[in-house]
């Protein structure tokens, strides 16, 4: 009595096997399929590298604001403060507080890396 329901049982299950398989299969030419996949555990990526884009930007900006400050000091355009651009001389003290800026930034995110 055990060996038959036990018979019974299996054949059951493959008969739902392949009942599931053929609809699958079914599903997957007629282009019904769907599957769905979530990412999990990726925060800190994601995280890591918004901190890392941040500091290319300021680092491009820095380094294109440098170059037209270095430009306007050369061309000596006016107004001028003791014969330096007030243009130039602005534009190279922006850059230095953004080096400032850029600097401790990247020290901060060093710092917490670690942990």
């Amino acid at each position: 009595m055990g060996l038959a329901s036990f018979v019974e049982e299996l054949t059951g299950d493959i008969k739902n096997t392949f009942t599931d398989l053929k609809n699958t299969i079914h599903k997957l030419s007629t282009g019904e399929l769907k599957v769905e996949v979530k990412h999990t555990g990726f925060e800190g990526l994601m995280g890591c590298m918004h901190k890392l884009a941040r500091l290319i930007i300021l680092g491009v900006l820095l380094s294109a604001l440098i170059i037209s400050s270095a430009l306007l000091l050369l061309a000596g355009l006016p107004p001028k403060w003791e014969n330096i651009s007030v243009w130039g001389l602005g534009g190279l003290l922006i850059s230095l507080w953004l080096a400032f800026r850029l600097y401790t930034e990247w020290i901060r995110s060093d710092n917490h890396g670690d942990r």
